[in-house]
């Protein structure tokens, strides 16, 4: 009795044929390459922000400077 139940769920069972999609675990190196150009980047000047108590250097201190080297090759 246990095993005519035991066949008949197994025939159940076989009736369901799953397909199993294809999934690549490592990438290639050109995906990862092109992954890390478009990946988002920290900010340069968040160390010159200031801590708790430090000096604050705005971002306009660093851009004018840089701005006046950029003119000056220019000419």
């Amino acid at each position: 009795m246990e095993k005519d139940r035991f066949k008949e769920i197994w025939s159940r069972l076989d009736e369901y044929h799953v397909q199993e999609p294809d999934i690549h675990l490592k990438t290639s190196k050109w995906d990862r390459f092109v992954r890390y150009l478009v990946s988002p980047t920290k900010d340069p000047q968040l160390f010159l922000i200031s801590q708790s108590g430090a000096a604050v250097i705005s971002g306009s201190v660093i851009l004018i400077p840089f701005l006046l080297f950029i003119l000056l090759l220019l000419i």
